[in-house]
């Protein structure tokens, strides 16, 4: 009904809904079978197949926090994916995207919540906007509503500045019952955590490295992820202001802030972090973000 009247819907599993897919994911973590390529075909174009679409653009990804950390690994399992979901009759497109840097500038639920609200209120970091503003277009592209892809990144680029995507987003949110007030209340505040840690660069130079598997093994360590089924999630720890690859830094610039639930956990994820980024005196090499 919400996607009938609103467009759109957000939802997690319960017991009433997709409850096997809990399960299953629960299975692949404990048989340590994630990286399968088969499972990970299933799992994905399961859901997307009985969603009867008519268009699907898929994100692979490889790199150091991605299953697929070799590129011509994720190109197969990309190839796999495409092929299934066009012979079951969907237009469909992958596009390959790095993933040793994370994307954006935070990392952690509602940190990254809070960032994605900024790109949709016309700001957001520049690697968000651009992965964006690419599906986007691409989808209008391959629907018929734009004659090319450069034509659907325009016209999705427009539709991002004309305000139109916060405000669907904000009609979510109430027609799901949420407290639209105290959503904005909270977009206002630094911190939603009691402690926040910054991460100094410790000399000049340029930054030439921001692990994202690292980065993501210190935001779980945080609270952000599971360990076991079992585990609570804190939705507000995290990272943010991350520090990326070529930029020019001084000693004690900032590398990161740390937002954690206590000053044991946020001294476990500074030395992580610490880790994660480091600084040369020589730019690095850029990979590009999309790899076609």
């Amino acid at each position: 009904e919400l996607v009938e009247t609103t467009g759109l819907a957000m939802a997690g599993q319960t017991e009433r809904m997709v409850p096997a897919d809990r399960i299953l994911y629960a299975l692949r973590d404990v048989t340590g079978t994630v990286p399968s390529r088969d499972l990970i075909t299933a799992s994905i174009l399961s859901k997307k197949l009985a969603e009867g679409l008519e268009a699907l653009v898929l994100d692979v990804k490889f790199g150091a926090a991605a299953f697929m950390q070799n590129p011509a690994d994720a190109e197969v399992l990309a190839t796999a994916l495409t092929t299934i979901a066009r012979g079951c009759g969907v237009n469909t497109r992958a596009l390959l995207t790095q993933m040793d840097t994370p994307l954006g500038r935070t990392a952690g639920n509602w940190l990254e919540v809070r960032e994605s609200v900024d790109c949709l209120n016309g700001g957001g970091p520049a690697d968000l906007r651009e992965l964006v503003l690419l599906f986007a277009g691409s989808l209008l592209e391959q629907t018929g509503r734009a004659g090319s892809l450069e034509a659907g990144i325009g016209a999705a680029s427009a539709m991002l500045a004309s305000g139109a995507p916060l405000a669907k987003w904000e009609s979510m949110i109430t027609a799901q019952g949420g407290d639209l007030g105290a959503y904005r209340r909270l977009l206002e505040v630094d911190s939603i955590v009691p402690v926040v840690v910054e991460v100094r660069s410790p000399a000049s130079g340029f930054v030439d490295r921001c692990d994202a598997r690292e980065i993501g093994e210190a935001v779980r360590s945080l609270g952000a992820g599971r360990l076991t089924p079992q585990d609570g999630v804190l939705p507000g720890v995290g990272l943010d202001q991350i520090a990326k690859p070529g930029e020019a830094v001084r000693a004690g610039d900032l590398l990161a802030r740390i937002h954690a639930p206590d000053e044991h956990r946020a001294d476990e994820a500074h030395r992580r972090v610490a880790s994660a980024i480091t600084v040369s005196d020589r730019p690095p090499r850029i990979v590009p973000l999309v790899r076609y």
